[in-house]
């Protein structure tokens, strides 16, 4: 539980040092790791965005799902990345591409969905 909770404070710090970092007009790290915790933040943000449109009827229960499962699909890519990051690198950034690019296109999708349903 305690390493669960590490994990997503070293998250949420990574993310809140990217946007800091966008904010002053600094280039974001790109490092494996800042990359790996953004993509995790992502993770948890698309579900939380996928909820919040089928709540509001923007997207269908079988919509939702798919949204689930990409992101699960993604988020198993995420534990190859921290798995593979020290001893493989090449397949850690494999990896954190894929599960980057399955991302953009939840992310993307949803946004498309609340854009053609009157959202935000």
């Amino acid at each position: 539980m305690i390493l669960r909770n590490s994990r997503a404070l070293v998250v949420v710090l990574a993310v809140t040092l990217l946007s800091a970092c966008a904010e002053l007009g600094l280039a974001p790290a790109e490092s494996l790791d800042h990359r790996w915790a953004y993509a995790m933040a992502t993770v948890t943000a698309a579900r939380s965005s996928s909820t919040e449109a089928l709540r509001t009827g923007q997207i269908t229960i079988e919509d939702h799902r798919a949204v689930l499962a990409l992101t699960d699909q993604a988020r198993a890519l995420l534990d190859l990345v921290e798995k593979n990051r020290k001893v493989d690198v090449p397949a850690a950034e494999q990896n954190l591409m894929l599960a980057t690019t399955v991302l953009n296109s939840v992310t993307e999708y949803l946004r498309t969905r609340r854009t053609q349903k009157g959202g935000v």
